[in-house]
């Protein structure tokens, strides 16, 4: 599209959210892949109210546990066709047949246990579960073109669940029935199983720096305290629990008390005063930690108040197992495969149905739209359906708030260094298209099918093939095309696919992704149809942030009273800000008047941002707005990033001179703690006048580098300075340099 401005339809032309939120009922497998691309919040199990998985791609072979009590356990049933014994042996209960409303497919379904979860909990009970259930084929006629059909009925009879599908044309009956009777044509019958369960997942994260006693002398004054507590010369260690720092500090530190031993054992009340701004009021201390071992106050060194505490282990990381609530659609394809009975060994299948007619051949149209040339793909012998190609796989937006870039990434480095460091992209992308060209390529397929017939109609559905057929190739920064074995693509809804790229060359990536050029990540999905008249079909792909496929804003209306239009709010759901250039709304084709749209030179709409608007007319509007999405590469960067894995290794050297301990300086020790300039992880090294010479590892995040900070070379540090009698901490200060020289200044 260039640079001119994307069209975002609103309301219930919102395609592609709806079309993300079906995708694990019409592919469960790539609605799980999907799942897995943005990081999940989980919860402890003790949240959870449906069955736990035991891993996060559930299928019938595993064992379930009640989330409060893993001794009940459950199994998914899978399906198999149902049997029956009749005088001539053995027959599958599965009947086509005819009657007044057309032919209908009726199958019975029996349940069973597999033997892996039957071995593995011969107890458990059924999982609870809804069936649905499809049947695919590829008609020979349509060259590879793939069908689906659905079953509308589902219940419960003796042996089983019953399912079934309706047919009504004569050309559907006809394929039916070859489906069901031809090899080649490849019919398969897929059972679903929609579950709710919650699905563990393997979290990383930081480990707050565990908590540190620090004892601070304060004065009390006995004569105002509570007349019951009485002063003794000895005090009682406090062991606080952690507080957020009234001062802000950007570290977590401990709120800190002493108390006076009194004589009644609870509850426990102190006065402090000049303590960060607390002191003058008595306190529970009995709520806030606990009350340990007495301790001798002349033995204590003391320290200023407020004062921070020694620097202390850096942050660690844990790994726990959290869950999250879920809904799954499990897929399993009975016997017999392909799907197919044959009338002669088969006859209590088919009851009074046949194929009648001709199967057709497949009818190529070209028909030309904004310049470009576009396939249609139909069967001469049902010239009332139309099979259409999307106009290209667009890097896509996700469906919930904020509607950030559908992508993730995450590093990995053999030793800490930009150098041996590889990006791992995953993304998806929608198949994106334009509803103007389908309006206009239904008027002319149909007019071509139907010569003569000015009501002819003709029902346009997006092209269905196997995965055999598809290949998606991509342009990565630095490399020609190449062949991605991994994609999963589905032709109606989204692709997924993965990559690995060096550090290097994913910040130029990322760069390009930006916008306002060519797009530097492209490629095409190749379509391999059975025609013989012309080479496979190419659908582009492209990634720009500022063209996504989905709605970058909301649009919700409200009627007037006294049927005077509607009001309208134009909410800004997206990650980045955006400009809103123009809205249009009519009703029934007709336009009507919008009111309040910004002007050209206003300021743009920032992230969850509305604009109020009202639009004319006695009817519910269809709406459109120009859109421009100006992508905010932090935003991006920090809705994209696994933040688990998000961290180089940098090594400076922490040295000081050996006068630095030096009896007259009193210093016995000197702790450098040291980390990223934006925060986050740390580090501390400890010098002694054994010790004058350390390495420190700082942490050094990936956003840096790839954004090209003008601090990604930089760090910061403070330094704690330990004595007999005190102890004393630096402010936070920078440096560059690979080795950091812990001076006279450091520690005064």
């Amino acid at each position: 599209m260039g640079n001119e401005t994307p069209v975002i339809l609103l309301g219930n032309n919102a395609v592609f959210a709806r079309d993300i939120a079906a995708t694990k009922l019409i592919r469960p497998d790539l609605g799980e892949l999907l799942s897995a691309i943005k990081p999940q919040t989980g919860e402890d199990r003790s949240a959870m109210t449906v069955p736990i998985s035991p891993s996060e791609t559930p299928d019938d072979r595993m064992v379930y546990e009640a989330p409060n009590d893993p001794a009940t356990r459950f199994y998914l049933p899978s399906y198999r066709v149902a049997t029956v014994r009749s005088g001539a042996g053995e027959e599958f209960r599965v009947r086509f047949s005819k009657g007044a409303a057309g032919a209908t497919l009726e199958i019975v379904l029996e349940p069973y246990a597999t033997p892996e979860a039957l071995q593995a909990a011969p107890d458990a009970t059924p999982l609870p579960h809804t069936v649905s259930a499809v049947l695919n084929f590829e008609p020979a006629e349509l060259a590879g073109v793939r069908r689906e059909l659905a079953f509308t009925e589902v219940q419960q009879v003796e042996g089983g669940t019953r399912i079934a599908l309706t047919v009504t044309a004569a050309t559907e009956i006809s394929d039916l029935f070859w489906a069901l009777t031809r090899p080649e044509n490849r019919a398969r019958l897929v059972v679903r199983r929609l579950i709710d369960v919650a699905l563990p997942m393997t979290v990383t994260r930081e480990r707050p720096k565990p908590g540190r006693i620090d004892v601070i002398e304060v004065p009390f004054e006995p004569l105002k305290m509570d007349p019951v507590i009485k002063v003794d010369p000895r005090i009682l260690k406090f062991e606080p629990v952690e507080k957020p720092d009234p001062l802000n500090d950007p570290d977590p530190v401990l709120i800190r008390d002493m108390v006076v031993k009194p004589e009644v054992a609870t509850p426990v009340f102190a006065r402090r005063t000049g303590m960060l701004g607390l002191g003058g009021r008595l306190r529970d201390l009995t709520r806030i930690g606990r009350v340990t071992e007495g301790i001798d106050l002349s033995t204590l060194p003391a320290t200023k108040p407020g004062t921070p505490p020694p620097a202390g282990p850096g942050d660690e990381v844990e790994t726990v197992v959290l869950y999250r609530r879920t809904t799954r659609s499990v897929e399993v394809v009975p016997a017999p495969q392909p799907f197919v009975f044959s009338p002669e060994l088969h006859a209590n299948v088919f009851s009074g149905v046949t194929a009648t007619g001709d199967p057709g051949a497949l009818v190529l149209d070209q028909i030309e739209f904004g310049g470009s040339f576009h396939s249609y793909y139909r069967s001469s012998a049902r010239p009332e359906v139309a099979y259409y190609l999307p106009d290209a796989f667009k890097l896509a937006r996700l469906p919930e708030r904020p509607r950030a870039p559908f992508m993730s990434v995450q590093f990995d480095s053999s030793d800490g260094t930009v150098e041996h460091t590889t990006a791992t992209v995953v993304l998806a992308a929608a198949a994106w298209v334009d509803p103007a060209r389908l309006a206009d390529a239904a008027t002319k397929i149909a007019a071509k099918a139907s010569p003569g017939d000015p009501h002819a109609t003709v029902d346009l559905q997006p092209l269905v093939a196997d995965s055999s057929r598809l290949t998606l190739r991509l342009a990565l920064p630095g490399g020609d095309a190449q062949e991605m074995p991994g994609a999963v693509i589905d032709l109606r809804t989204v692709l997924r696919v993965g990559f690995e790229v060096p550090l290097g060359r994913f910040q130029r990536l990322f760069d390009a992704l930006q916008g306002g050029g060519a797009a530097m990540l492209g490629g095409e999905v190749e379509v391999r149809l059975d025609h013989p008249d012309r080479p496979a079909e190419k659908v582009p792909f492209q990634a720009r942030f500022d063209d996504l496929a989905g709605n970058a804003v909301d649009l919700t209306l409200a009627a007037r009273a006294g049927g005077d239009g509607f009001d309208a709010v134009l909410l800004n759901a997206a990650e980045s800000p955006l400009r809103v250039d123009a809205v249009r709304a009519s009703v029934a084709g007709t336009p009507v008047a919008v009111e309040g749209v910004p002007a050209a030179d206003a300021p743009p709409l920032a992230p969850g941002a509305s604009v109020a608007l009202h639009l004319g007319g006695a009817g519910r509007p269809d709406v459109e707005a120009d859109i421009t999405v100006l992508p905010d590469k932090d935003a991006i960067w920090d809705a994209i990033c696994d933040e688990t894995t998000s961290f180089l290794q940098r090594e400076i050297s922490v040295r000081t001179p050996a006068v630095m301990f030096d009896p007259a300086q009193g210093i016995l020790a000197i702790a450098v703690e040291i980390g990223a300039p934006t925060g986050g992880l740390t580090s501390t090294v400890t010098l002694e006048a054994t010790t004058t010479e350390a390495k420190a590892t700082v942490p050094l995040p990936f956003g840096d580098v790839v954004l090209r900070r003008e601090d990604a070379g930089g760090y910061r540090y403070r330094v704690t300075a330990v004595r007999a009698d005190r102890q004393t901490v630096s402010d936070w200060k920078s440096g560059t340099s690979a080795v950091l020289f812990v001076v006279t200044g450091d520690v005064a």
